[in-house]
């Protein structure tokens, strides 16, 4: 028995033997775990125990679709990095012409979108052009979240900083 995953553990040998008797889920348990000869491991259970379970996860999911589209999005933060001479370039630019930096990647944005509806293979080969381009020169997008209602920034950042925490912790 395994004591991590506390469910009954088989050789390959084993369950090879073993796998086509009536009574197998009952006698070996279901799930088993099947050790492998490279010492690695696999997860055996019945297909209707693996329905029951991908019937679980798809409820679940649709919960959490449900309650994500519950939660009106105000706007959306992005979090960006640039070389200091284009920040200093941007910011002298978005001064001459009386905008903030904000409204003027908003207007950037909207722009962007305005082309790609137009001319999507051009777009495509835009984006391309620009990966092309030396980091050094190039803006570059850290993160992105949302705020929704009733939400501060610092909560959504906060948010989006956990959720990337377990990502992480999951890889």
């Amino acid at each position: 028995m395994s004591n991590s995953l506390r469910m009954l553990e088989l050789t390959e040998e084993e369950f090879v033997a073993h796998m086509q008797e009536d009574d197998f889920c009952l006698r070996y348990g279901n799930p088993v775990y099947i050790r492998r000869k490279d010492g690695g491991g696999l997860i055996c259970m019945s297909y209707k125990m693996y329905e029951r379970i991908q019937e679980e996860i798809d409820e679940l999911q649709s919960k959490l679709k449900a309650a994500w589209n519950e939660e009106k999005i105000k706007y959306w933060m992005y979090e960006i990095e640039m070389p200091e001479e284009l920040r200093w370039k941007l910011e002298e630019y978005c001064s001459s012409h009386e905008l903030t930096v904000d409204e003027f990647f908003e207007l950037a944005l909207l722009d962007g979108i305005k082309e790609a509806e137009a001319d999507p293979e051009g777009f495509r080969q835009r984006c391309l052009e620009c990966e092309t381009e030396p980091d050094s020169s190039r803006l570059k997008v850290v993160r992105f979240y949302p705020v929704h209602e009733g939400e501060t920034e610092a909560q959504a950042l906060k948010k989006k900083l956990a959720e990337e925490q377990n990502e992480a912790a999951n890889e």
